[in-house]
């Protein structure tokens, strides 16, 4: 491959650690969206079916989801929300 195909170099400028438990475990992270307004990042995993929502410091905000095609469900997995394309709506009955 030559350096005009080899796309952008990417440069680590920083890590977090992220918190993994029996109920909290990202088995298959499918994309990840860093929200501009707050530095809050989006990871979606297709194994638990949910889209994972954590601070900057990396400590978990939300999670959205489950597995299923019923409402507030992914059928395949969550796809990587888009930058201000995410509405999550909580309703109380």
């Amino acid at each position: 491959m030559t350096a005009d195909t080899a796309g952008p170099t990417l440069t680590p400028v920083d890590s977090i650690l992220l918190p993994e438990a029996d109920t909290l475990y990202i088995g298959n992270p499918y994309a990840l969206v860093v929200d501009p307004f707050d530095g809050s990042f989006y990871i979606s995993d297709i194994f638990s079916g949910r889209l994972l929502r954590f601070r900057r410091d990396g400590s978990l905000m939300l999670g959205y989801g489950r597995p299923g095609e019923g409402p507030g469900e992914f059928r395949g997995g969550p796809g990587a929300p888009e930058e201000r394309e995410i509405r999550v709506r909580k309703t109380w009955h």
